[in-house]
């Protein structure tokens, strides 16, 4: 057993060797620290000089640029020559100079050119050499689409970040832009002298770096589709000034004269409207007319609107006058083509009788030649392959009956068979119910009553609107009179109630008299749909007398991908048919059907 000298000392070396440990723990510690906060340090420089993006460049060419700063034909071949690398035809020499007019002084350009013939590209490189030249602060570039705008916005980023030439002579507006190396992120933190440059660059858009003395500082591009939200667009205190509109319709709105209406009046009441009341916008539309009277026409139409400048070019003044060849080489390229030689004998057929068969034509841009011999073979190719296409697309000429082709036209058999011949009101004889719907917008309700014949065979009896409209033509938007006017100084909810307390009972108590008959029929059952405002609605059926006969209604579009209504659970309570439902938990608050409204629709 050890002594306690022994035990005295063993607890010493004990202390002693815990202490050192602590030391080296301490020692440990310290260089921790002291390490991390010289990676801090370091870290904290290294992102301060990512941050600042240090001197800028001088100007390459001061001489270039200015001779530029006015002139953009000019302009367009000498910072985008391989865009423009073909000789200019008079057709885009005009339009060039009409934009150029149109962004320095202010006004609006619609003009419709040959596919192909760079309208696009061109008011890209418009849009910025008026803003890298201070012409204009703010460009909204509007798309038919929000995809169609987001791509010319892709371009004009790619440019901006690949194009040398404006990096050269446009280095404060240029050289920010390149120091982000393509990441968004940089750009709340980037400075220049220690001062925010307040960059942006986004998918919805840019916003030039604010550098001091910088004609372009602050300058921004905004993208939105044609049915987006561009009423009201403003940056702060600055509005738009500048509007690319670039083929406004697309193939479907085009041939349709309720779309074109709409698009035309968001052109005229929204986009022309953005620069307020004191500026005078510019405007450029590049187009294509698709069909005969659409919004396109109409806006390049200079007798219907002479303030659009409206330029309508052809690519084609006139054709070859031998037909005779013409026809022969026809035949030759499409036996070529169906024995796989991907048109070399007609290449070869018209490289050999080349100069009678361009005899008589005269085509505006002769350089187009788009790989074929010449611009002659590449347009009458493109006319013998579609030429109701090529009339349009080349040419600005639509023609009607391909228009009309699209649609199915409705012959007079075709009405006759969807007449009933039977007055309004009148009930025809093999129709066995009357149901009704109430469509409750805001300031109108919208009513039908519809006959069913036992084998699902309908006839419509009257339809109309709630107040009765003084014109014949209306929509919800302006309905006159309204239900305000019909119930002065009533809020929203109480006039609903109230339009809808006079037009239900007036549906369900009408009589309507059969076909050969002096019986009369009655609404069996009246939907009042509950989109708008469930709460009016399960309100007056809850305190409706008539409420036996009524029902709220919503129409839900499933699609193909979704779950169909048939395979939903039935719970107990619930009543169900064919993609319909009364949902016994929803009865609490009112009774409503639900209903597939694509599958009705088909059905």
């Amino acid at each position: 057993m050890p002594s306690t000298e022994e035990l005295k000392e063993a607890r010493r070396k004990l202390t002693e060797q815990n202490r050192k440990l602590r030391e080296a723990e301490r020692l440990a510690r310290t260089d921790y620290d002291r390490h991390r906060g010289d990676m801090a340090g370091r870290s904290r420089e290294a992102a301060a000089r990512g941050i600042d993006i240090g001197e800028l460049p001088s100007i390459k060419d001061p001489a270039r640029r200015e001779a530029c700063r006015l002139d953009l034909q000019l302009a367009l071949k000498t910072y985008w020559p391989e865009r423009f690398s073909l000789p200019w035809s008079q057709d885009q020499i005009d339009v060039i100079k009409l934009i150029q007019r149109i962004v320095l002084e202010g006004g609006r350009a619609a003009f419709a050119i040959y596919r192909g013939g760079g309208k696009t590209t061109i008011s890209e490189a418009a849009a910025e050499w008026a803003e890298l030249n201070g012409h204009r602060k703010f460009c909204v570039i509007i798309g038919s689409t929000g995809e169609a705008a987001a791509e010319i916005l892709s371009s004009i980023q790619l440019d901006l970040e690949t194009n040398d030439l404006l990096l050269e002579d446009f280095p404060e507006a240029i050289y920010p832009i390149r120091k982000l190396e393509g990441e968004a992120r940089r750009c709340a933190r980037q400075t220049h002298q220690g001062v925010r440059t307040r960059i942006e660059w986004s998918a919805t858009g840019i916003a030039f770096p604010n550098i001091p003395g910088a004609v372009s500082a602050g300058a921004i591009v905004h993208v939105v589709g044609m049915t987006g939200r561009i009423r009201g667009l403003k940056r702060g205190n600055l509005r738009p000034d500048l509007l690319l509109i670039d083929d406004p319709q697309t193939d479907d709105t085009a041939i349709s004269p309720i779309s074109n209406a709409k698009r035309k009046r968001i052109i005229q009441r929204a986009a022309m409207k953005l620069a307020g009341p004191k500026k005078t916008i510019a405007c450029m539309m590049p187009c294509t007319i698709i069909a005969p009277g659409d919004m396109v026409d109409q806006f390049t139409d200079r007798d219907l609107h002479p303030e659009w400048n409206g330029e309508r070019r052809r690519l084609v003044h006139a054709f070859p006058t031998n037909k005779a060849l013409w026809e022969q080489y026809k035949d030759v390229r499409a036996d070529g083509l169906k024995a796989g030689d991907g048109g070399r004998a007609g290449d070869e057929f018209y490289l050999t009788n080349r100069v009678p068969m361009d005899e008589g034509a005269v085509i505006a841009w002769p350089e187009f030649t788009k790989g074929k011999a010449s611009a002659v073979q590449y347009v009458m190719d493109e006319f013998i392959d579609d030429p109701d296409g090529a009339s349009a697309e080349l040419n600005n000429e639509p023609r009607k009956d391909d228009v009309l082709s699209e649609l199915r036209q409705l012959s007079e058999a075709d009405l006759i068979a969807k007449l009933n011949t039977i007055d309004r009101g009148k009930v025809p004889r093999d129709v066995v119910k009357l149901t009704a719907f109430v469509d409750v917008q805001q300031e109108v309700l919208f009513w039908v009553v519809i006959g069913f014949t036992d084998k699902f065979g309908i006839a419509i009896i009257d339809y109309g609107a709630f107040p009765s409209q003084r014109q014949l033509l209306f929509t919800a938007a302006n309905p006159s009179p309204t239900l305000s006017e019909r119930f002065s100084g009533q809020d929203l909810k109480t006039r609903l109630y109230s339009g809808l307390a006079q037009l239900v009972p007036m549906l369900l108590g009408t009589g309507y008299q059969q076909q050969d008959s002096s019986g009369l029929m009655t609404v069996s059952l009246c939907l009042i749909d509950t989109g708008f405002n469930a709460d009016v609605v399960h309100d007056h059926i809850s305190r409706s007398p008539l409420k036996a006969l009524l029902l709220g209604s919503k129409g839900r579009g499933i699609s193909e991908t979704s779950k169909p209504m048939n395979e939903y659970r039935k719970d107990v309570g619930d009543k169900v048919g064919w993609n319909w439902r009364i949902d016994a938990k929803t009865t609490a608050k009112g009774r409503i059907v639900t209903y597939d409204t694509f599958a009705w629709k088909s059905f």
